[in-house]
């Protein structure tokens, strides 16, 4: 039924009250308390663990915090008007009001039962877990409020953070000497006690819960200290331990899966991950950009002059022999295990302003206000219609009026045909130009949202009223030149980078529609998938041989450009005078600029679990292998490109509230599935390539006997297989991967959410 065009009557009380519910304050409402439960990132004085110097720089004395001043728990009650929050076990009843820090040094998130059935008891400081911590908080409550629903309200107006757990899980058993394996197979475990304590919260009233992950403790200067390695292979390009941030990084993921699932399951709260993990690794990797002059991998106090890291087992810090910097606001390290109160300043303004917590603690309310007492009629509907802000529309699920897609290979429909059958022969049953045995992410995200397969841009007699593909196979997202000043243009197999197939889709705009307005309003109403893109600029170089130094220094210049491939109309290609890519500040920012709001923006695959990658780059060193078989250093830089490209979308969701633009998620479940083939149906495994040289190695590949090339032969189930051609995923994995993108939680917001 058309709804009326007469302007319905609702009063300005009405009307101010639905702009109130519809736009609550972007600045933070005020928070009656905070809670904490955590460990020694967190603990503000339950143990007292060392005396001077811990404390020396604000408090002058020591205080129970493990490190020289503050730390982010405290920056974040001070940024919310709130005092330094008391440790539990110090004080007693009304003062804890305005909330209590019921963190504990060395506490873990598993009880001390699963520690002892594992001969690891014994290796316990304390028995604090985060179920006892709870615990501790639910014997405190009465003191705070009367009845259940005066505890509701309470602490729907409060902030709970739950974290950083996980740490001391994985150190009892690393400093116990448990194989890395055994270690990481305690991830879930941990992960699902996070998520029960979480929940059991919320059972209580929360409604606004942080829960943070964990630092990189592969560049702890303790680890660098105890577990150094004659093998260069084991550390990273900026000196951390690979396999420590390895496991870093499995739980970070787990836990934003598993808070994902949460703020789903609960979706009334504000359940929100904060990143300890990137800002850390960013301190590490350019030290002096964040002002850290005394470098990031050397303890500010402890053995000064011993060894690389400053860091003695006989001499830590405030132990007879041990020693403190002139200077520790210019360290990022303080005793070797713990960051400065400069490193956690820094980490907090990330949490509390973003871009290091979604939504940021002072991003909007407290908490989702509930809906005021209105009766809206259906006359009053429309008006509520047209005041709804964009980005409300958005997040119902909605018909697209169309789909224009950016990237390479692994969105291509057809704009580069480069291989016959088997391609194409599960869906099709002929080759199309899909670099896969049947359809992409792509073509699911067309047949979800009702609009047909997107043909690619070169077709002739085409329309493209309902959306183009301007992917084509092999594509960079920097321009010919980049790679030309670097002698790697020879390895390029097409020229068509991101701002050129940008520049096709402007070609093509005067026949989707006319006038600005006219356009604004037919690509406000299209989704536009950008990417993925990064691979080939990085296997361009690999290929050829250049060093892993060489190829992470084109990361940021690589998310740069895909960042703003989404605002200008104009740029410059290349300044060889100041050697920068200055097309990395214009390509991003296009769309918007010609009127698009809703965009993906896909990170890349976990390339070293390729079968041609492991075939190519195999090594006989174990430890350059990931506990699942996938090259290590390849893997690494997929992460390093995927963290900054995460960090470069948030920004530019700020600068464009009105637009939805998100990450689109493939290392995530492509890891699980190689890691739990089986679990997905893949019983033919995950790294071995189902149309190559069956039989030819650990990974059927044979660079002689590619996928359609002669001596090559094909899997007789490719549903089975994660790998199509060792390089690109079967239809069976992709269509995995687009359901995580479509309903969740692949991508945040999901698609047809």
């Amino acid at each position: 039924m058309a709804l009326r065009s007469t302007p319905p009557t609702m009063s300005f009380s009405t009307m101010f009250l639905v702009l109130f519910w519809l736009f609550p304050s972007s600045q933070s409402l005020h928070y009656d308390a905070i809670f904490s439960f955590g460990d020694s990132l967190s603990d503000t004085g339950n143990v007292q663990v060392a005396g001077l110097p811990y404390g020396m720089t604000f408090f002058g004395r020591p205080t129970g915090r493990c490190s020289n001043g503050r730390l982010v728990i405290d920056f974040i009650a001070e940024a919310v008007g709130l005092p330094l929050l008391p440790a539990s076990s110090t004080t007693k009843g009304n003062s804890f009001r305005q909330g209590a820090n019921f963190a504990y040094t060395a506490a873990t998130a598993l009880d001390f039962d699963f520690f002892n059935r594992r001969g690891l008891g014994g290796k316990l400081w304390v028995n604090a877990s985060l179920s006892s911590q709870i615990g501790w908080f639910e014997k405190t409550m009465p003191s705070l409020c009367s009845s259940t629903s005066a505890c509701k309200n309470y602490f729907g107006r409060s902030l709970f953070v739950v974290g950083e757990f996980g740490g001391n899980d994985y150190n009892t058993a690393i400093f116990a000497g448990r194989s890395m394996a055994e270690v990481n197979s305690y991830v879930p475990i941990v992960i699902r006690a996070i998520r029960l304590g979480v929940e059991r919260l919320v059972g209580h009233g929360a409604v606004d819960i942080l829960v943070p992950g964990m630092l990189p403790i592969g560049c702890f200067p303790v680890y660098l200290t105890l577990y150094g390695s004659s093998n260069k292979n084991d550390y990273t390009g900026i000196g951390c331990l690979r396999k420590y941030n390895d496991l870093a990084m499995h739980h970070n993921a787990l836990l934003r899966r598993a808070i994902y699932g949460l703020q789903r399951k609960h979706s009334g709260t504000r359940i929100r991950y904060a990143d300890y993990y990137n800002p850390a690794l960013g301190f590490a990797a350019d030290p002096a950009k964040y002002g850290f002059t005394g470098g990031a991998l050397k303890a500010c106090c402890g053995a000064t002059g011993s060894g690389e890291y400053n860091v003695n087992p006989h001499k830590v810090c405030a132990q007879p022999g041990s020693s403190v910097c002139g200077d520790p606001t210019t360290h990022v390290s303080w005793d070797g295990s713990h960051l400065t109160e400069a490193a956690y300043l820094l980490i907090a303004r990330g949490w509390l302003g973003g871009p290091d917590a979604k939504p940021s603690i002072l991003s909007s309310s407290a908490a989702p206000l509930p809906l005021p007492p209105l009766a809206l009629t259906m006359k009053q509907l429309p008006l509520l219609i047209f005041l709804l802000p964009p980005l409300f529309l958005l997040s119902c699920s909605q018909r697209y009026n169309a789909i224009f897609s950016f990237g390479d290979s692994l969105s291509d429909t057809g704009n580069v045909v480069i291989a016959g059958l088997p391609y194409g022969m599960t869906f099709f049953g002929r080759a199309t130009g899909r670099c896969s045995n049947g359809r992409l992410v792509i073509d699911f995200i067309a047949e979800a949202t009702g609009l047909p397969l997107l043909p690619p841009s070169t077709a002739k007699g085409q329309s493209f009223a309902q959306g183009a593909n301007f992917a084509c196979t092999a594509a960079t997202t920097l321009d010919f030149d980049f790679f030309y000043h670097r002698n790697l243009s020879g390895g390029l197999w097409v020229n068509a980078s991101l701002s050129q197939q940008i520049g096709w889709f402007e070609q093509m705009l005067p026949s989707l529609c006319g006038q600005t307005r006219e356009c604004n309003d037919y690509l406000g109403t299209s989704l536009f998938v950008v990417g993925e893109f990064g691979g080939n600029d990085y296997t361009t170089p690999i290929f050829a041989g250049r060093s892993m130094w060489e190829v992470y220094t084109f990361v940021p210049r690589v998310v740069q450009a895909i960042a703003h491939g989404v605002e200008l109309d104009r740029c410059i290609l290349w300044s060889s005078e100041s050697n920068m890519c200055l097309l990395c500040s214009c390509l991003s920012q296009r769309l918007i600029g010609h009127g698009a709001v809703d965009l993906v923006v896909p990170g890349m695959l976990p390339i070293g679990c390729f079968p041609v990658y492991l075939t190519l780059y195999a090594t006989s060193n174990p430890s350059d292998y990931s506990s699942i078989g996938c090259l290590r250093k390849f893997n690494d830089l997929t992460s390093y490109h995927n963290s900054l490209l995460q960090a470069a979308l948030y920004q530019l969701q700020i600068k464009y509230p009105s637009t939805r633009i998100r990450y689109g998620n493939y290392y995530t479940p492509a890891i699980q599935y190689v890691a739990y083939p089986s679990k997905y149906g893949f019983s033919g495994g995950g790294l071995k390539a189902c149309c190559g040289a069956a039989g030819s190695g650990k990974y059927n590949v044979n660079l002689k006997a590619m996928c359609a090339k002669a001596g090559s032969s094909v899997c007789s189930d490719p549903d089975t297989y994660v790998s199509w051609d060792g390089i690109h995923l079967t239809e069976a994995a992709y269509r995995l991967i687009a359901d995580g993108w479509l309903n969740g939680p692949y991508a945040n917001p999901p698609i047809v959410s």
